[in-house]
């Protein structure tokens, strides 16, 4: 289940230029010829689950898209419902974060793909999260994206955030995550040896 077709509010997604823009090759005009008052258009488009202003990527410009409508009710597509349950929540997210990057390359799963010499383009949705506890929380909570996330977990990107009161009974119940030591150590190690080598 990689598409759907989704939707945004025209006003909401675009930068319009002397009333029109371009999206997906189509002029999209937000005031007519006349000069009428502004009207809106909706975009619809067949594309990647996670694609919240319909631009036809997956990015973290999709994530703020989602993260800034986290648990509304009611919400739409543009606003990440993107099961169209009419709420914005978890569950949307890991539709989110297993298209991430998808859009940007022709390649299957291309958030997993590490790019030369960086992080997989994954790991930049999960430092976002660092930013928004309840996300980051839930998202440990739910065993699919604490799966798609587990090598970052253990890592140390930065700081867990503080536990939402809603969900310490929870989180505590299952163990909070720590900073793995034993997955830093071969790293460094491996630092230390190119390093001898020179």
């Amino acid at each position: 289940m990689d598409f759907a077709l989704g939707y945004a509010d025209s006003q909401e997604v675009l930068n319009f230029n002397s009333g029109t823009a371009l999206w997906s090759g189509q002029v999209i005009y937000e005031h007519d010829p006349q000069n009428e008052p502004p009207f809106r258009s909706v975009l619809i488009k067949f594309t990647y689950y996670g694609d919240t202003n319909v631009d036809g990527k997956v990015n973290i410009a999709d994530f703020a898209r989602w993260a800034d409508n986290f648990n509304s009710n009611p919400s739409r597509w543009d606003r990440g419902d993107l099961n169209y349950d009419g709420t914005t929540n978890i569950r949307d997210f890991s539709l989110l974060a297993n298209h991430f990057n998808w859009g940007n390359s022709g390649d299957t799963h291309p958030q997993l793909r590490p790019l030369s010499g960086s992080l997989p383009p994954i790991s930049e949705l999960f430092i976002a999260m660092l930013d928004r506890p309840a996300i980051y929380w839930e998202s440990w909570l739910d065993p699919d994206l604490r799966n798609l996330f587990e090598p970052y977990w253990s890592l140390n990107l930065g700081p867990a955030p503080a536990i939402p009161a809603y969900l310490q009974s929870q989180v505590q119940a299952r163990g909070v995550p720590e900073p793995a030591a034993a997955l830093m150590t071969p790293l460094l190690c491996a630092s230390t040896l190119k390093r001898r080598r020179r």
